[in-house]
């Protein structure tokens, strides 16, 4: 029997076991659902504190309709027993706050259909005593408990439906008198106390759902609108999301199943951001689910059916995480530490499923810490896949791990199981390496590995891991260096060479598809033209048997400081779905220069100036000259009026083939000349054109 009584009503003096489900709540570090109860009729708001001072957090619930208001006394050892408050109050939202300032906890409720608000006093004892504050708030929607009349005692705010926000200040005897806050309204669906200005009192912040509006009201008197374009705005809450030192709205607009964050800059103006969607959004609650210091958001759908919370990054993006799912109209929740074990727990309620629910943040749920696949490029139906995984089971429970093969269309999966036995991994038995291996799939394509591990004890599947790749189509590999440009026999410091890459895929039936390349310089003083070191470009589909190019030149250049003993190096990189295959090296020999301008010696015999490239040109353009033997050269740029505008070379040069990356400054578009005075005399003019 348990020790408590209840004034209002009977108590259902009901010891609850704990339902396990074996759903699958997918957050991040792992929510083991409880069901605490299946006869909450119409349940559409829960909330959670200390109710009977035995030092642990109890749960109240309201049911609207033909529900009732009860709470659930914790006994520990994650046992609840429920006791009614009242069968005939049926609440649309409940709080437990201290009104009358005695330092316990009591329960505060508003009913829409009763139109009424009532609050239980807690005697101590576990005796509530029920005291009506009103039976004509018409439509009482949603309420909170806070002073607003900065008089030192708690008073009741309610969002009443069909009067819009109404006060009734407490004084201090628990005697209410009631006003309501600027003109009747229609509509009106949730109020908060928050100091949002942060001058000291409280203000408070509301959604009318029917005027599609979020407000805030300047110490609980001025009304500010803050958006009047919600659509359905129907749950407000506040906290500081971005991190800068004041408060910022949240609000679930139920029409549009959109959560909006309006973000404060300090003086009370407001920024519009949609930041997450869920199917139904009737509740919001601002919390640190995480732990990491910043506020993230515990969100219910109606229509959904379920539970998320939304993590906060930090810089302005949020990641939602299933809770729970399956809850027959998700219409409320509630954040709190249920199990005081330093971490936040989850509380929801089904207005159709009857049900109470608390999802248990478990940090210590199996993990997979590492996940491996070797080879990733695998012969079809005859090479060997080896996976191996380490997972982290800090609380040592039964666990079992395994992978899921799906091939590129999805058409087919094959399940694997891993095991710590020590004849699948590393070989050694319980020391959390898990291992198998399979033949790689004879079809030839990309295919996926999505790695689970379940939780045996607690039934929890957790999919929400790694995962990798693999292919048994290809290999793809670089078939030749098609020249487009320049002497590939000839390459020498100071020059440039043009080339496309030509690709092959070897496979014999199974195309490589949504293929990337990456060429990268990865010699010393050499680069792309432009000074880039790295080219990337989409091959799209490569079938079997098949070589593709780029279909456009790409120009590496070989520095003067060029060392002659290396060779100008490149790296391929080959990319399928976003996973690297295959590399390869290639490398074009450089030739050294000799002293001396003589047949077969690499050095030109005679002076020249090569067409610039490109022409016109934009940001740069390459020129090309050649110096038959050491000598004064210069080489001017010069107007349509034969003005020196640019010195590019004036002083003696080494023989050989010299390039320089022009890039103009402070110079004006149009015709320009190049002109080179070689050291034997003779002088070459080459025709520029500049576009800006």
């Amino acid at each position: 029997m348990s020790r408590f009584s209840a004034i209002a009503g009977h108590s259902l003096l009901i010891l609850l076991p704990l339902l396990f489900s074996s759903r699958n709540a997918q957050a991040q570090f792992g929510f083991l659902e409880h069901t605490l109860s299946d006869t909450c009729a119409q349940a559409a708001s829960v909330n959670a504190g200390d109710l009977d001072n035995d030092g642990d957090i109890d749960i109240l619930v309201g049911g609207i309709g033909t529900g009732n208001t009860a709470w659930f006394e914790n006994l520990g050892s994650k046992q609840f027993a429920e006791h009614e408050l009242s069968a005939t109050f049926d609440p649309r939202d409940v709080k437990v706050a201290d009104l009358d300032g005695d330092l316990d906890m009591d329960a505060v409720a508003a009913s829409y259909w009763s139109n009424g608000i009532s609050w239980w006093e807690n005697e101590g004892g576990g005796v509530m005593t029920e005291h009506l504050v009103s039976d004509t708030t018409n439509g009482a929607h949603t309420l909170d408990v806070f002073d607003a009349d900065d008089d030192g005692d708690a008073d009741i705010v309610c969002a009443a439906w069909d009067k819009g926000v109404v006060v009734y200040e407490n004084d201090g005897s628990e005697n209410f008198t009631c006003h309501t806050l600027g003109a009747l309204v229609e509509g009106l669906s949730c109020v908060h106390g928050v100091d949002l200005d942060q001058d000291g009192d409280f203000d408070a912040i509301s959604a009318h759902y029917n005027g599609n509006k979020v407000s805030w009201w300047e110490n609980c008197e001025t009304e500010h609108v803050i958006s009047s374009s919600v659509n359905g705005a129907h749950w407000v809450d506040a906290a500081d999301f971005d991190l800068d030192g004041d408060l910022d709205i949240i609000c679930a607009a139920y029409n549009i199943s959109t959560v909006f964050l309006y973000e404060n800059d300090g003086s009370e103006h407001f920024t519009e951001r949609e930041i997450a969607s869920l199917g139904g959004t009737s509740w919001v609650q601002a919390v640190d689910m995480d732990n990491d210091g910043d506020s993230d958001f515990l969100l219910t759908g109606e229509t959904a059916d379920q539970v998320k919370w939304f993590e906060n990054d930090g810089a302005g993006s949020f990641t939602g995480h299933l809770i729970g799912d399956d809850i027959d109209r998700a219409f409320g929740g509630w954040a709190v530490d249920l199990d005081e074990d330093g971490d936040m727990d989850a509380l929801a309620v089904a207005i159709d499923g009857y049900k109470l629910y608390w999802y248990e943040n478990d940090y210590e749920q199996p993990q997979i810490v590492d996940f491996s696949l070797t080879p990733i490029c695998a012969i079809p139906g005859e090479e060997t896949i080896v996976i191996e995984a380490e997972v982290r089971n800090l609380e040592e429970h039964n666990i079992s791990v395994s992978v899921t093969i799906t091939n590129e269309d999805s058409s087919q999966t094959e399940e694997i199981t891993l095991y710590d036995d020590g004849l699948h991994s590393d070989g050694d038995a319980d020391d959390q390496f898990w291992g198998n291996s399979f033949t790689a799939p004879e079809e030839q394509c990309f295919h996926s590995v999505d790695i689970h591990v379940e939780d045996l004890d607690t039934e929890i599947i957790n999919s929400d891991l790694l995962s990798g790749t693999f292919t048994t189509a290809g290999p793809l590999t670089l078939d030749s260096l098609l020249v487009i440009s320049g002497d590939v026999t000839d390459l020498q410091p100071g020059s440039m060479i043009g080339f496309d890459i030509e690709v092959l895929n070897e496979g014999a039936v199974g195309a490589v598809t949504d293929v990337e390349a990456v060429v990268t310089v990865i010699s010393e003083n050499s680069y792309f033209r432009g000074g880039v070191m790295v080219k990337t470009f989409a091959l799209a589909d490569v079938a079997a048997g098949e070589t593709v190019t780029r279909g456009r030149s790409m120009y590496a250049v070989v520095d003067p400081a060029f060392d002659p003993a290396d060779e100008l190096a490149f790296r391929l990189d080959f990319y399928s779905h976003g996973s690297l295959f295959w590399t390869e090296e290639k490398s074009i020999p450089v030739q050294p220069l000799s002293v001396e301008g003589e047949p077969g010696s690499g050095i030109p015999c005679s002076w020249s100036l090569a067409e610039p490239y490109p022409n016109p040109f934009n940001a740069s353009a390459m020129i090309t000259f050649e110096v038959a033997q050491t000598s004064r050269t210069e080489l001017t740029l010069h107007d349509l009026l034969g003005r020196e505008v640019v010195t590019l070379v004036r002083g003696e040069l080494s023989a050989g083939k010299h390039l320089i990356n022009f890039k103009p400054e402070q110079l004006s578009s149009g015709v320009y000349f190049l002109r080179m005075k070689a050291g034997n005399g003779v002088t070459f003019s080459r025709k520029l054109v500049y576009l800006k």
